[in-house]
């Protein structure tokens, strides 16, 4: 398990400089993914304010707003002060952390899965403006900034409770588990070589991500695969990875997938893997548009609602990979019925490793692979 800061009561979307008090409210939470937990920690918040698209003689610095006290503090407002040579025209940025470090703001996806640390929220810009406004509205989404190879990834989220708008702990439990799994040497006779040497091929592969929420999985593949040289000089190659979820999910996978987009590519553009969003409803036949014959199935958190089980397994048995990978963590016993499901239309998973986060609930990762039989 994963913990994360997020906002309770987001920021505004604008505020008046000249407003007397010269803060904003904002009601600071520490949760897991889907915020049905709320951990009794103590922890020292901190904030910053970043200047957006324009540069200030004073390098931004994290300084102390409260201190968070488990449950009496879930509700609780604070005003934070915005800065104090904002001006009208300007956009800045809230950053939340727990750590004093600016530095730390950056999530490194590379050591994730063994990260107890909190994870850090970003607001979206807040405009300046000292014209009259009736009552400003409340931002509706939020950023974290990611790191995986000296590659900063942003990822936008919304602040509603809407369970495909947000990042999971299973997304980053598998990303995290696909890049260790990607740069390692190879070790033989291990169970996930094999899917080891399909992820860094140099011919041009054909993904698909089932249940993708906001794309995490999907864009950290489209990083990785970007750094595996062609297989030949000269030769352009250009791998698919089909981003899928229901129709719900589409937008705000474009919009992260837009933003990371300059991450996709070599420097001469002859080897991308850019992640192509589009609706794959489990209770619908698998659109023309995407191929069942592909090299890898990822999915991520797609087994808390058993009741989609039949219609998941429907759509699993239409497709032929060589290997289908599986982030799982367990919220109910009930779940790993999915596994016997599975066997059923001939598809075998093995379990091959976990990451354990903040714990105590692990993010497990199954690799999965067809029956000879079947």
């Amino acid at each position: 398990m994963f913990l994360y800061l997020s906002f309770l009561r987001p920021p505004p979307t604008r505020v008046n400089p000249s407003a007397a008090q010269r803060t904003i409210c904002i009601t600071p939470q520490i949760s897991n993914d889907l915020r049905t937990e709320y951990p009794e920690t103590i922890l020292d918040l901190y904030f910053a304010w970043i200047p957006v698209g324009f540069k200030t003689p004073d390098t931004p610095s994290l300084k102390k707003l409260t201190t968070y006290q488990g449950s009496s503090s879930r509700f609780k407002e604070v005003h934070v002060p915005f800065p104090l040579n904002a001006s009208h025209g300007q956009e800045w940025t809230l950053v939340l952390t727990t750590s004093p470090r600016l530095e730390d703001v950056q999530i490194p996806l590379e050591i994730l899965g063994d990260c107890t640390t909190l994870l850090p929220v970003l607001s979206m810009p807040i405009a300046i403006s000292s014209k009259d406004f009736h009552a400003p509205s409340k931002q509706e989404k939020i950023r974290r900034i990611y790191t995986l190879c000296r590659r900063t990834i942003s990822l936008t989220e919304q602040t509603s409770f809407d369970l495909d708008k947000k990042v999971w702990d299973s997304g980053l439990g598998l990303s995290s588990w696909l890049i260790e799994h990607f740069t390692k040497t190879s070790e033989p006779q291990t169970s996930g070589e094999t899917l080891q040497s399909v992820l860094q091929s140099k011919r041009a592969l054909s993904i698909l991500e089932l249940g993708a929420g906001i794309g995490v999985v999907s864009i950290v593949l489209g990083v990785l695969r970007t750094m595996v040289e062609s297989c030949q000089d000269g030769v352009e190659r250009h791998d698919t990875i089909h981003t899928t979820d229901l129709p719900s999910a589409i937008p705000l996978i474009k919009e992260n997938i837009a933003k990371n987009n300059h991450l996709f590519s070599d420097n001469t553009n002859q080897t991308t893997a850019v992640p192509s969003p589009s609706v794959l409803d489990w209770n619908e036949p698998i659109p023309i548009t995407i191929p069942t014959k592909l090299d890898v199935v990822i999915m991520a958190d797609v087994t808390y609602n058993t009741a989609s089980f039949p219609a998941l397994i429907r759509t699993l048995s239409a497709l032929q990979p060589k290997f289908f990978v599986l982030g799982y963590k367990e919220r109910d016993v009930e779940e790993r019925t999915l596994w016997d499901m599975a066997e059923s239309v001939g598809i075998h998973f093995t379990q091959v490793a976990e990451r354990v986060g903040a714990g105590p609930n692990v993010v497990e990762i199954w690799v999965g692979t067809r029956l000879e039989s079947s």
